[in-house]
């Protein structure tokens, strides 16, 4: 069985989180997965739509190392330069 949605060439993921629903901070955000990465230094998000996988892409410039939903709603991210993003409605 073919895969429901690939990267090729690889992006190296970290980690992989669902983004919880009831949070309220990002709602549009509910259910979607959040995947890092190390080659691609970006942020995707992965939502179904309409039985298809839709994929957006958030730039970071950086390689992402770890990845965590807050109990607030907010994802933070560590790069390899040990920086913390805090990903939030608020920025």
């Amino acid at each position: 069985t073919a895969p429901a949605f690939e990267w090729t060439p690889a992006i190296a993921p970290t980690a992989v989180v669902q983004y919880p629903e009831g949070l309220g901070t990002i709602e549009a955000w509910a259910g979607d997965l959040l995947v890092s990465s190390l080659r691609g230094q970006t942020l995707y998000r992965l939502s179904i739509d309409d039985g298809g996988i839709v994929e957006d892409r958030m730039a970071i410039g950086e390689r992402l190392r770890d990845m965590i939903v807050s109990s607030s709603g907010s994802v933070m991210v560590v790069t390899d330069s040990a920086q913390l993003l805090i990903l939030s409605p608020q920025n």
